[in-house]
């Protein structure tokens, strides 16, 4: 068996939504026997809503590889964020960043006055979220603040991961990535052979640990550096695959 696993924003999904043809020759590859799924820095519950529905999921490894699912959305993995450590970071980021929390509800946002990117519901403390955590995002507002932050953070939290997005930082617990989500993703099903794609630094993993590796040429030179095909668009890569299956 063969698979493919997406990052989702910018890879797959943008602004404009998803695109007609790399729908259709994500189609085409399920059709010859592979599974496909998402590999994203989103939570649960981003992917659980409608934008999904035409993808035909076959796997969810969400939140940075902190939550994994099956096409049912039976866990397979799961690692979270212990609350002390969630409190810290809040209380270390919140005046000068935009900080947000993943949980089973969902993206949330803490209130601050510095950041004015919304992503669904407001918080105003952590008091406002009961529930698990498996990733805080940090918006540093441009690449080399998040690049030096994620090192202070590397430094700093040796039980947390960080991995930067751009002007963005994902924080989740130590041992979870991209990488290692598919290769849990590969164990659970029995599969032989699972590529990767992906546009970002926090792609990294995702496509240094796939059999097969693919990027776009508007990615960052040191995600390009890590990917066996570098290709316009998810359906030049699906095509590539099929050729070679």
């Amino acid at each position: 068996m063969r698979a493919l696993a997406s990052d989702f924003d910018g890879t797959i999904f943008f602004e404009d939504g998803f695109r007609d043809e790399d729908l259709k020759q994500i189609q085409a590859y399920k059709k010859q026997g592979n599974m496909f799924g998402i590999c994203t820095g989103r939570p649960l519950a981003d992917l659980q809503r409608d934008m999904t529905k035409s993808l035909d999921l076959d796997f969810y490894i969400c939140s940075t590889g902190a939550l994994i699912l099956d096409k049912e959305f039976n866990e397979i993995y799961k690692s979270v964020i212990e609350r002390k450590l969630v409190e810290e970071l809040v209380n270390k980021y919140i005046k000068t960043l935009g900080v947000y929390i993943q949980s089973d509800r969902g993206f949330m946002t803490m209130r601050n006055e510095v950041n004015n990117h919304v992503i669904n519901d407001v918080i105003n403390s952590l008091d406002d979220e009961k529930g698990e955590i498996y990733s805080v995002g940090l918006n540093a507002f441009n690449e080399e603040n998040a690049k030096k932050i994620c090192l202070e953070l590397k430094e700093t939290y040796p039980n947390l991961e960080a991995y930067q997005n751009k002007g963005g930082i994902d924080i989740v617990p130590s041992g979870c990535s991209k990488g290692k989500g598919i290769q849990i993703i590969k164990n659970h099903f029995n599969i032989h052979h699972i590529s990767g794609i992906g546009d970002s630094y926090n792609d990294i993993p995702l496509i240094r640990d796939s059999d097969c590796s693919f990027t776009f040429k508007s990615s960052p030179q040191e995600v390009i550096a890590h990917a066996d095909y570098v290709v316009d668009s998810m359906s030049d890569a699906i095509n590539i695959l099929l050729k070679e299956s």
